[in-house]
């Protein structure tokens, strides 16, 4: 999995870097919800792709995101509150950019690369708050 530095995530997730953990070691959780940024898809846009996929937590389980992990950017618990969370980013770009393309706000310089990797994902260990290998 890929996750934007600054994840977006509903208040009522306590511990997000635990939830990361979980979603990148495919741990199910019942109800978690996942905002990701689809790529590959066809042109449902004027701008050529989607802005925002939505799913449950369980539907990133299957093989095919193993091989082709999407760049997840908000996390919540309940889909009202995924719901809520895609309100709160598309407010956030039409407030910052006067339009509502989210890959603006997420990537001002139009490079993926520099937003991607919370620094948790794969290597954050939920109980003991340690990253593996540096000691943190």
């Amino acid at each position: 999995m890929r996750f934007l530095k600054n994840l977006y995530y509903s208040p009522n997730i306590e511990h997000p870097k635990t939830v990361c953990w979980r979603l990148a070691h495919q741990a199910g959780m019942l109800s978690v919800y996942v905002l990701y940024l689809p790529e590959g898809e066809p042109a449902r846009t004027p701008e050529g792709h989607n802005q925002l996929e939505l799913c449950h937590s369980a539907f990133l389980q299957q093989p095919w995101y193993k091989k082709h992990p999407p760049l997840i950017v908000g996390i919540a618990m309940g889909r009202e509150q995924a719901l809520e969370l895609v309100r709160t980013i598309v407010q956030e770009a039409l407030d910052k950019n006067h339009d509502t393309d989210i890959r603006k706000l997420l990537f001002p310089d139009g490079r993926t690369e520099d937003y991607v990797g919370c620094g948790f994902h794969g290597h954050f260990h939920p109980k003991t708050g340690k990253r593996k290998g540096d000691g943190k």
